[in-house]
């Protein structure tokens, strides 16, 4: 197994994610600031992009919340921000770099769900013979 991480930072509004982001990709993770409304907009649409665009249809996706430690800079609601999480399905968590241990978690997650076995398509591989 491998692990690659593309780094965004940067990416200006109205610019598209590359395409090679979405090939063959198993699991996301966002982050954004909890002391910036607009990197975590920015977040809220790299997601709506990542689901018109990807091409599998399970991928994890893990939202990070950075700077959890800066509480009097805070510009991102909590509760807003794990509701809107809720809502979309992805799992959130507030972190700080500061903490690295409150990377261990999220990432641990994420590795153990893009390691999971893919739930069982429609098509069988095999059939059983029922008394001909």
């Amino acid at each position: 197994e491998q692990v690659r991480f593309y780094d965004t930072r940067g990416l200006r509004d109205g610019l598209e994610l590359p395409k090679h982001c979405f090939s063959c990709t198993d699991g996301y993770v966002l982050v954004y600031s909890t002391d910036s409304k607009e990197s975590f907009k920015r977040v809220e649409l790299l997601k709506k992009e990542i689901d018109k665009s990807k091409d599998k249809k399970e991928v994890t996706i893990v939202v990070l919340g950075n700077k959890s430690d800066l509480q009097e800079q805070r510009r991102v609601d909590h509760d807003a921000a794990q509701h809107w999480a809720k809502g979309e399905k992805v799992k959130l968590w507030e972190v700080s770099v500061a903490d690295r241990h409150t990377l261990i978690e999220p990432f641990i997650y994420l590795a153990s769900k893009m390691t999971q076995p893919q739930s069982k398509s429609a098509f069988p591989l095999s059939r059983k013979n029922k008394g001909s």
